[in-house]
């Protein structure tokens, strides 16, 4: 009898979200550590400003993860040609599950001295951040974290241990094999030791075939960054500069009715480091799948700057189990999930999603272009070729440099490289 696919569900039927795919969420531990680090960005600003200082201060890039802020000052004495040297990094280490959903990290470094490594804090609030700053200033002492520190090893009973909340222990699998173990050193006396052996095995076996549901508070609406770069085009264009918030505004326009479902924009605010300091400059990013296009119009007094440039995002939530116990509120036997950053391939309909934004982008910024220029008449011939990047390879199934670094590790070498000198 030939098989039948089953009947569809009838008119006006809601179809159960059974995908094998993660659910985004606005409000994840990711988004909270995102703005968590704002708070202390505008902290350590707020602090600075308080003393009368300008210092510099940094924070990661967004949906870069784990965020990070920087503070570092040179505290001038004599005269500006002789300063006092520091840095901080502070770390925040999203946990989902746990009793304290993050853990500060925090390096410092001061005055050449050997930079400093904290143990894992449960908490780094406005009032500590003002506490480093005003140190770092040379305003108050060396505040103690001690109060803050996590467990590090069993010993240390007196600190907090920051342990998974949302389950309790599962001890029948420990118990069983503590019966094999007791069995196989009661072997001599025979018939107590083989019943213990077969007991405890029975017990694994019954034990390891229970069914266990996963629990899981989704992933970021956003995907972490791994960025391959395709494609860019840019332009200067003289007689524009006091026209770049009128450009932007229509562009914006145009974002707000895109080609097909899919495509997604927004502003976002970045900084780099520039000759004497930092400057922060705010870029359009427009996506389309694993498609991003940064675009930038930039004044420069008369003259106009209009560029692009795309990217290929190869970077991708993976889940990873944190531990296996009885829900707290279910009862039932649940593998706690979270997700960490990571990476995935990309494929060949990717660099279709790519090309498809990089096409309608680039058409609708020409045509932007063109008619602010007539209607400024403004004669000038603007080159609108796209300068195409490399796209053989791009598919090949390879892990990027340090994909299997841990994560810890990993921190740490980003760590090293946040506290070299800045200026």
């Amino acid at each position: 009898m030939p098989a039948t696919r089953p009947s569809s569900p009838g008119e006006g039927t809601r179809l159960v979200a059974a995908h094998p795919a993660l659910l985004r969420r606005a409000d994840s531990i990711w988004a909270r550590a995102e703005r968590t680090r704002d708070e202390l960005y505008d902290a350590l600003l707020d602090a600075c400003a308080a003393e009368g200082f300008d210092a510099l201060v940094i924070k990661s890039p967004p949906y870069l993860q784990p965020t990070w802020v920087k503070f570092e000052c040179w505290v001038p004495r004599e005269d500006r040609l002789i300063t006092e040297r520091g840095a901080a990094v502070i770390t925040i280490v999203p946990k989902e599950f746990h009793q304290f959903e993050f853990e500060y990290q925090l390096q410092l470094t001061d005055r050449g001295r050997p930079a400093k490594l904290y143990p894992p804090l449960r908490q780094f609030d406005a009032t500590h951040a003002t506490q480093l700053v005003r140190y770092m200033l040379r305003r108050a002492p060396m505040p103690s974290y001690e109060s803050l520190e996590l467990r590090r090893v069993p010993w240390q009973i007196w600190k907090p241990r920051n342990q998974v909340t949302a389950l309790r222990t599962d001890w029948s699998e420990p118990i069983a094999m503590m019966t094999l173990v007791v069995g196989f050193s009661l072997i001599l006396y025979r018939g107590f030791g083989f019943l213990l052996i077969a007991g405890g095995a029975i017990a694994l076996v019954i034990l390891r075939r229970r069914g266990v549901v996963v629990r899981s508070s989704g992933k970021p609406e956003t995907e972490p960054r791994n960025l391959h770069r395709v494609d860019s085009w840019q332009t200067v264009i003289s007689g524009l500069g006091d026209d770049s918030e009128l450009l932007l505004v229509r562009l914006m326009e145009v974002l707000k009715h895109p080609p097909t479902a899919g495509f997604a924009s927004r502003v976002e605010r970045v900084w780099s480091f520039g000759l004497d300091g930092k400057i922060e400059r705010e870029q359009i990013v427009i996506t389309l799948g694993r498609g991003i296009l940064f675009c930038q119009i930039q004044p420069y007094d008369k003259e106009l700057y209009i560029g692009w440039d795309a990217h290929l995002n190869s970077g991708q939530w993976i889940e990873q189990t944190l531990q296996k116990g009885f829900d707290t509120q279910t009862e039932r036997l649940t593998a706690v999930n979270t997700v960490v950053p990571g990476w995935q391939g990309l494929t060949p309909f990717d660099i279709t999603d790519v090309s498809t934004l990089i096409e309608w982008t680039h058409a609708k910024l020409v045509q932007l272009v063109k008619r602010l220029m007539e209607e400024r008449k403004i004669d000038q011939e603007v080159d609108f070729h796209i300068l195409r990047g490399e796209r053989q390879g791009l598919t090949k199934d390879e892990a990027p440099p340090d994909a299997d670094a841990g994560g810890m590790r990993n921190i740490a070498r980003t760590l090293g490289r946040k506290l070299q000198r800045t200026g």
